[in-house]
């Protein structure tokens, strides 16, 4: 009997010790995992500066330096670290991790397009990759209706042999990305960005704090013009969402060969009045 009692002692005096132990090694990892990064890990870019990101999967087949180059300037100089993905960087795999990214502002030179489905155009926009479409790569997704096969078309009639890409959807934004925006600020410059706000909303639920785009058709000088002004707006004269939009609309005005008119979602106090500040 003593020799039983003093087994359970011991037993106890490590079950305690293991208990202890545990908790320590918890404690240390949730420090190690808490604690501030350094250097270039940060999520708000290198020393704690906002980072922006361009998306230019259009630099494909309508390159214009001259947009990077402005836009570019444009950030750095009011103090953003910029990345540029060019058009084959533009992929699945970047829409999926781009809202674990740390981006305050994102613009989106992509082209974009309503989905068709049994034949009959949807409230859905897609926004483009650079990948070529294949039956056989993300079928998951595919099954899901996350991503679908897109055509590239500058006329209303879609020839025969025209590339084909991979596309994502609201589904994907709402199931496969990453991680969340942070009230990033995104410009989509593609064609009905802003038709219908099935796409905004996800975005929005995702985490951004405005969608702004165009709701109709565009033209790519036009819309290339209409974002500068909008960013300079934005940035260097640090207007509010409402006043840049405004002012880009007035200024500029609609697309010369469609009715397309820059809009924003969501229309509430709280994102007409914000302002993009660098900190």
């Amino acid at each position: 009997m003593v020799g039983e009692e003093v087994s359970k002692v011991s037993r106890s005096k490590k079950r305690s010790t293991l208990e202890i132990a545990t908790i320590v090694f918890l404690l240390l990892f949730l420090y190690f995992l808490l604690r501030p990064s350094g250097g270039q890990n940060l999520p708000q870019g290198q020393f704690g500066t906002p980072r922006a990101a361009i998306l230019d999967q259009l630099s494909l087949y309508l390159p214009n330096q001259n947009f990077v180059q402005s836009s570019t300037d444009i950030l750095t100089n009011a103090g953003f670290e910029v990345d540029y993905y060019g058009g084959n960087e533009v992929t699945v795999d970047l829409y999926r991790r781009l809202p674990s990214l740390g981006y305050k502002l994102i613009i989106m030179r992509v082209h974009s397009g309503l989905m068709l489905k049994e034949n009959k155009i949807t409230k859905n926009v897609a926004f483009f990759t650079s990948e070529p479409y294949s039956t056989t790569k993300y079928i998951l997704e595919q099954l899901r209706d996350e991503v679908t096969p897109a055509i590239v078309s500058f006329t209303p009639v879609v020839m025969e042999n025209m590339p084909v890409y991979f596309a994502i959807t609201p589904e994907f934004i709402k199931s496969s990305m990453e991680g969340r925006f942070e009230n990033a600020v995104i410009i989509m410059m593609g064609c009905d960005g802003l038709v219908y706000t099935p796409m905004a909303e996800a975005l929005i639920e995702r985490g951004a704090l405005v969608y702004i785009g165009w709701n109709d058709v565009v033209t790519i000088d036009y819309v290339d013009n209409a974002t500068l002004h909008l960013l300079n707006g934005l940035i260097v004269e640090k207007k509010t969402i409402w006043d840049a939009v405004m002012k880009t609309r007035e200024e500029i005005g609609p697309d010369p060969h469609y009715p397309a008119e820059l809009v924003f979602y969501p229309n509430i106090v709280e994102v007409r009045n914000f302002t993009i500040r660098v900190e």
